[in-house]
């Protein structure tokens, strides 16, 4: 059978792996200005999304003169000028039909910037785009845009990287509110909650949310904008560094560097890359909301008291409060945060209904804090490749023997995550393995686990190969 788990590399950190493998090993805070229209509002043309969105995946990705090379990152789509490409490019159609692709198809091939989008609407019909679009640039812009669509009876659709595979974030004849221009934070807005400036001063700007952080037993948060990307953040971990050089935190995110970090992912419960597990989801993170209303309103919130419950692996939140800005027009540091007028909003069910309840359904989130984790040795295991193939040769085609090694293994993963018990191992190791793409196919090269703490190394393989020992009836192969 063999030993079919290769320890692939230990202290690593995913946050940079991420980053590296879709950006080509830039190592820079990246910023996402392509125009400085920050309040414009314009009309949406679709020529623009046939000449900059279809063309890149013509070009670089999904028609059969590329075979199955793809050359473009989501990066690549968030910057086009016109703010209409997706990472799905057929959430261009309704319900981001996947059928609207093979029309694109019957184009040709790189023929697409020759066209106007009217010479060819009676072969793809009417797109399922914004009418409008504005990039704003800070939260007094985005504020306006909330007044202008609401006095002007237009659907809002909120976008920071295009990733909704539902297409709400490029919603049909909505105005579009693209976050990419919007102020960032992350790099330079790690604040230590130990510190005894911010905690002893009730009016100091971080006083909730590290009194939060610190009751569930973190040292530290970040402050995140909302047009930001996991990169930004998974760069200002690298940053963060004690006396060795080596990163003092972590953060539960996204798999990827271009999903947006308060977007989407957050809003729809943010699985994470396997330290959820230890951790909780991406909505569990949250200690602190700013966000813009419906009807204009720029609101801070999040709990404001909280005890430790039975079963809750943080403190049970038991009350929510929030403020108003009262000179949302001002640059930032001339913010005024004040009770808010009749009628209050109601704090405590955003807090509920903003983690989890769907990406720009409640408002528009222009930043917020994530508490932040001791980061931890982690090991990226694969399965072993060599051990395959030796065992591939070992059975030739005796299908007892295939199956036999299949079942072992998936029974061994799925008892490793779900009934740890039942291998003598405890719910703490199991919970220090995760992966977001765990497979549980005997012959895949693509899965992983991420461990934590050096767990599988020193306890989780040992209990692999006592297990494939047993099973392989004195035969050394």
């Amino acid at each position: 059978l063999g030993y079919n788990f290769l320890l692939l590399c230990n202290e690593m950190r995913w946050q940079t792996l991420s980053f590296l493998l879709l950006n080509g090993g830039i190592n820079h805070h990246h910023i996402f200005i392509v125009n400085g229209d920050g309040g414009e509002f314009k009309k949406v043309d679709p020529t623009n999304w046939l000449h900059e969105c279809v063309v890149t995946f013509q070009e670089n990705c999904c028609f059969p003169e590329n075979g199955d090379d793809i050359k473009y990152s989501n990066f690549n789509l968030i910057k086009k000028p016109s703010g209409l490409c997706a990472d799905f490019l057929a959430c261009a159609f309704g319900k981001c039909d996947p059928k609207g692709f093979d029309k694109l198809k019957s184009l040709g091939f790189k023929k697409t910037l020759d066209l106007t989008y009217d010479d060819v609407a009676d072969t793809l019909g009417k797109l399922s785009l914004p009418s409008e679009i504005t990039f704003p640039l800070t939260v007094a812009d985005v504020v306006s845009g909330v007044n202008y669509a609401k006095e002007r009876g237009l659907k809002i659709s909120i976008k920071s990287t295009g990733h909704s595979y539902t297409g709400s974030s490029t919603i049909k004849d909505s105005l579009q509110l693209n976050l990419r221009n919007l102020r960032t934070y992350s790099n330079e807005s790690i604040v230590e909650c130990s510190d005894g400036s911010i905690t002893s001063d009730i009016n100091h700007p971080n006083f909730k949310a590290c009194k939060l952080a610190n009751a569930r037993g973190k040292e530290a948060l970040i402050r995140v904008g909302g047009g930001e990307v996991w990169s930004d953040v998974y760069l200002a971990m690298n940053d963060k560094v004690d006396s060795n050089g080596k990163p003092l935190y972590e953060v539960v995110g996204g798999g990827a560097g271009s999903v947006g970090a308060a977007g989407g992912w957050l809003q729809g419960g943010g699985l994470s890359y396997g330290a959820d597990r230890r951790h909780g989801l991406g909505v569990d993170q949250v200690l602190e909301f700013e966000m813009v209303l419906s009807d204009g309103r720029h609101i801070l919130f999040g709990p404001t008291e909280f005890e430790d419950a039975e079963g809750f692996l943080y403190p049970k939140t038991t009350a929510v409060s929030g403020k108003c800005n009262a000179n949302v027009k001002a640059i930032e540091e001339e913010w005024n945060w004040v009770d808010c007028n009749d009628p209050v909003p109601p704090f405590a069910d955003l807090w509920y209904a903003v983690r989890g309840g769907g990406g720009g359904t409640y408002g528009v989130v222009t930043s917020l804090k994530y508490q932040l984790h001791k980061q931890l040795p982690m090991e990226v295991v694969l399965n072993d490749q060599d051990a395959l193939a030796r065992f591939a040769t070992a059975a030739g085609k005796n299908e007892d023997i295939i199956a036999k090694a299949s079942r072992t293994h998936m029974h061994f993963l799925l008892k490793l995550l779900y009934d740890p018990e039942a291998i003598g191992l405890d719910k703490e190791i199991s919970n220090k393995c995760g992966s977001p793409s765990l497979l549980f196919n005997f012959a895949s090269g693509g899965q992983y686990l991420n461990c934590y703490d050096n767990v599988w190394k020193e306890t989780i393989l040992p209990t692999w190969h006592g297990i494939v020992d047993s099973q392989s009836d004195g035969d050394p192969d």
